[in-house]
C-alpha cells in the first residue's frame, strides 16, 4: 500500500473551497487498496469488464464509463466473465481506471471528485502505464445510479 506523506493526505473539510482528494491507490495483488480523501477502501481485485444488466437497481462496485460497463470487487467475484488483475501484470494496467473507479463507488455520492492521484504498483512496466490509464476527466455512473463528473491527475507513481 502506497504510504502518504502528510503533505499529500491531508483530509479536507466540508468548508473548503479546495474540492480536491487526496488518493494513495494500489491496484495491487489480491486487494484494490486505496485511501480517498482520508477514507481507507479495500475490495478484492476482481473486475467483470462488459457486464450486462438491464437492471435498474443499485449494483455496489458497478462503473459505467464510455457506455462500457465495469463490475468491480467482491459484486464481480462469482459473475461470468470475472477477471482477476492480481493474475497478470498487464490486467493491472488494464483495469486500472474501472478499479479507482470502482473505490470511489463505495464512497459517499458527490457530484464531482477531483482526485490527486499518488499510484503504486510493483511492476515498474505498469507504473510507466498508470499516468496514462488513469489521468484525464470521466463523466461516469456509478453503482447504476449516480451521474458524477470525476477529474484524475496522477501526481506520481512509486512501487509498493
Amino acid at each position: 500500500m502506497v504510504s502518504l506523506s502528510q503533505g499529500f493526505c491531508q483530509k479536507l473539510d466540508g468548508n473548503s473551497t479546495d474540492s480536491r482528494q487526496a488518493v494513495g491507490f494500489d491496484n495491487g495483488h489480491g486487494a484494490v487498496k486505496a485511501v480517498i480523501d482520508s477514507v481507507p477502501v479495500r475490495f478484492p481485485s476482481y473486475v467483470c469488464p462488459d457486464f450486462q444488466t438491464d437492471s435498474v437497481d443499485e449494483f455496489p462496485g458497478l462503473v459505467e464509463i464510455h457506455g462500457r460497463k465495469f463490475l468491480t470487487g467482491e459484486s464481480a467475484e462469482f459473475t461470468p466473465g470475472m477477471v482477476r488483475t492480481a493474475d497478470n501484470e498487464s490486467r493491472k494496467a488494464e483495469y486500472a481506471l474501472p478499479m479507482l473507479l470502482g473505490a470511489v463507488a463505495r464512497l459517499p455520492y458527490r457530484p464531482q471528485w477531483n482526485l490527486k492521484v499518488v499510484a503504486s504498483a510493483q511492476s515498474a512496466e505498469v507504473r510507466s502505464q498508470l499516468p496514462d490509464r488513469l489521468n484525464g476527466e470521466y463523466e461516469v455512473i456509478l453503482n447504476n445510479r449516480d451521474r458524477v463528473v470525476v477529474k484524475i491527475q496522477v501526481l506520481a507513481t512509486v512501487p509498493e
